[in-house]
């Protein structure tokens, strides 16, 4: 068993070794790394940052910041760490889940092994984003639930609230670990479970709240107030205005292009699981009890899990953006290795060998084969059941191949590092943070317009003039990308400017006391068209005005504040370029790309 884990942590770590992550990765997690500098400087998310993001990854990285020292290295090592709890939530889910009412601990145990070998193996695709650090604190939230219908102990109930809350505080869309654990329990108390009652109601209840208390205590004794916290953890408005995005589709469109998106991304557990509810409806077709006598209750459970795990990926606007797949990843996991899968492949095999051996055999044992693999019930019925072989037969093998063709697809992907460096990885953010960083004072302020220039602030560890570090959805509007995209013709054109306190604050900031650098991206977000610096008016003649490029590197431009930098080359001993000799330098340099070119 232990070594079908640790060939799931070789794929994972191998990789990692042979395609590391570049940089950050996803450049949201610049946002994680931003306010847990935030909180080691002594100030306060939501207080001290525009943010509409659940706390939780803060402080998870601002501990690893202090445990492990402030680099990239820090971010991806603890997630790592992190995930390897969540391992051990997705073992102890699985062995709690499929021995219930008698199922074997021997076989759940094989499960709970494949099961983290198809987590590891899955994950190795993934970033330390917002929806990974949430899946140590769900899988333990299922893990405890389920123990707690069949153990004695209020202490369970009350770690059951505890990781739904502290999943909720790390991203929103864990709010479907309510309905999961309330419908779990509700098909646990159907099914005779001892201690599934009505007491676990209010514990969950005081679970959650307990969660946020640690959280509340520092926002209390920093001065900032609960109720900052409260509006960060409910972003209502916010919210509201992320999940405006009308998905015009059929309704059976929907649930295919999320099955697809599924498949996509882990191939193999959609098989598996798909063969698993095959194996299920064969067996009720037959007549079989096997379900009935326990298997059957576990496999709804962890249906409730997976559906409900799946739409919670979908809260925003049914987006279902890449990164948002982990959440979904141990439930998808559990559900692949039912014990149902295994038994009905044995009695598959079994089945075919004996009936071989028969047919040759005579007549008379043939007639015997025709009841080998399931019970004697569909007897009258041989044709039902023969039928009922050849469909799930057929299924099985489609979804084998499909699933090899997938995964063949994938591997070069994988090899080349799209899925594990990042949105088109560059290294154009250290370049100009290592610049920025080397010609500023630590508190001398950058400020960054566009999603791909958020990371610089990390690299070159300065602060935005104000509390809106990101403008993306604080003086712009939310972007559209996602899937279930409306047609071309009716999708917005571009982004727009929102006017507001915090555009105000932004153009007082730059008119008193103006930042030394600016950072533009072109463009401002990938895959929504439009800058909507235009429409900013004042912010743009600022710039305009009062700011020098400096160099581009990749998709960035820098800016420097003009009388920073002639203070900076004063300083140097240099003198300030003139136009004749910017001029000659493009021309020298285009003559140089075209040589190179040539060659």
């Amino acid at each position: 068993m232990l070594l079908v884990v640790l060939a799931g942590a070789v794929v994972y770590w191998t990789a990692r070794v042979h395609r590391p992550i570049v940089g950050l990765g996803n450049h949201d997690v610049a946002g994680i790394t931003y306010n847990a500098d935030m909180l080691l400087r002594g100030g306060m998310p939501y207080v001290d940052t525009a943010e509409i993001k659940a706390p939780g990854a803060f402080y998870l990285v601002a501990l690893a910041f202090k445990l492990l020292g402030r680099s990239v290295h820090a971010v991806h090592l603890a997630c790592e760490w992190w995930l390897c709890l969540g391992m051990l939530g997705v073992w102890w889910s699985t062995t709690r889940v499929y021995t219930l009412q008698g199922g074997a601990l021997r076989t759940a145990r094989w499960c709970a092994a494949v099961a983290c070998a198809l987590y590891w193996m899955s994950f190795a695709s993934f970033q330390s984003n917002y929806t990974t650090w949430i899946v140590p604190p769900t899988a333990w939230c299922f893990a405890c639930a389920v123990h707690s219908w069949w153990h004695r102990g209020w202490w369970w109930p009350l770690l059951t609230g505890i990781f739904a809350g502290l999943a909720f505080l790390i991203k929103a869309n864990a709010v479907v670990l309510a309905p999961i654990v309330l419908l779990t329990w509700v098909l646990a108390r159907r099914a005779g479970a001892p201690y599934a009652n009505w007491s676990h109601w209010p514990l969950w209840i005081i679970g959650g709240v307990m969660a946020g208390v640690p959280l509340g205590i520092h926002y209390v004794v920093s001065g900032a107030g609960l109720e900052v916290l409260v509006r960060a953890v409910f972003p209502l408005d916010a919210a509201a205005a992320y999940s405006s995005r009308v998905v015009d589709a059929p309704f059976w469109y929907v649930p295919w292009r999320v099955l697809l998106h599924l498949e996509a991304k882990f191939p193999v557990q959609i098989m598996a699981a798909g063969a698993v509810l095959g194996c299920a409806v064969a067996d009720r077709i037959m007549g079989d009890r096997t379900l009935r006598r326990g298997q059957g209750l576990a496999l709804a459970v962890v249906l409730v899990f997976a559906v409900l795990s799946v739409v919670g990926g979908g809260l925003g606007g049914m987006r279902y953006f890449r990164h948002y797949a982990p959440q979904y990843l141990p439930a998808l996991s559990i559900l692949a290795v039912h014990p149902v899968l295994p038994r009905t492949l044995r009695a598959l095999v079994a089945s075919a060998r004996q009936w071989w051996v028969c047919r040759r055999g005579g007549s008379a044992h043939g007639a015997a084969a025709d009841n080998l693999l399931w019970s004697e019930q569909r007897r009258e019925h041989p044709w039902t059941r023969r039928a009922v072989l050849a469909a799930l037969t057929t299924t099985l093998l489609a979804l084998g191949a499909h699933t090899m063709v997938e995964v063949a697809r994938a591997a070069p992907k994988i090899l080349r590092g799209k899925y594990s460096h990042g949105w088109r990885p560059s290294t154009a953010d250290r370049s100009i943070a290592t610049f920025i960083h080397k010609n500023s004072a630590p508190d001398e302020r950058l400020f960054v317009w566009g999603w791909r220039g958020w990371s610089v602030y990390f690299y070159a560890d300065r602060q935005a003039p104000t509390p809106m570090y990101k403008s993306l959805g604080t003086v712009t509007t939310y972007n559209y990308n996602g899937m279930f995209l409306a047609k071309r013709s009716e999708r917005p054109d571009r982004l727009h400017f929102v006017p507001g306190p915090r555009a105000d604050e932004l153009v007082e900031a730059f008119t008193t006391d103006p930042p030394a650098f600016v950072v533009r991206a072109r463009p401002f977000f990938d895959g929504a068209k439009g800058d909507p610096m235009g429409e900013f008016e004042a912010l743009h003649t600022e710039i305009k005005d009062r700011y020098e490029v400096v160099f581009r590197s990749g998709k960035l431009t820098l800016l420097e504040h003009t009388p920073h930098r002639t203070a900076r080359l004063k300083r140097a001993g240099k003198k300030r370029p003139t136009k004749k000799n910017k001029r000659r330098r493009k021309k020298n340099k285009k003559r140089r790309a075209k040589k190179r070119r040539s060659k």
